[in-house]
């Protein structure tokens, strides 16, 4: 009777850590897969614009966010300009304005300076298949 109920007991006992086993496990995977995929925003702005709207100022306070909960993170911001519109000169340098924006916005929201590495590519680089796409500076925090 007594050996039995000590029996009982072991045999809850394993199932029950072989139960957290399993659920540390899928926690584990599931934080590493997560880890493994960059944070990535992109601000999209209106033609010939370098101004950062208000629902895309909602995607820079999100960045921003993420950034402060992972304080090693560091964030690249890449402009681009659209080819359907602009002179290679103008779009190169409204690419930069764009990423420059967008950095003083974060800076704005207080991530340092140290942490944001700006890049533009005018309209040498199309990374989405429409104009209005391209109009763009994507931001990809990598911790």
């Amino acid at each position: 009777p007594m050996e039995d109920k000590v029996n009982a007991l072991e045999k809850d006992l394993e199932e029950t850590k072989a139960a957290q086993d399993k659920v540390i496990a899928e926690a584990v995977a599931a934080a590493e897969r997560e880890a493994a995929q960059p944070f990535q925003r992109d601000i999209v702005f209106g033609i010939g614009s370098i101004k950062i709207t208000k629902s895309e100022m909602a995607k820079v306070t999100e960045i921003a966010d993420y950034m402060k909960q992972n304080p090693a993170a560091v964030v690249l911001i890449t402009g681009y300009a659209d080819n359907a519109t602009g002179t290679e000169k103008v779009n190169m340098h409204k690419s930069e304005l764009r990423a420059n924006a967008v950095a003083k916005a974060l800076k704005e929201e207080g991530i340092a300076e140290s942490r944001i590495k700006v890049d533009f590519k005018g309209a040498s680089v199309q990374p989405y298949g429409t104009p209005a796409e391209n109009r763009v500076a994507i931001c990809i925090v990598q911790k």
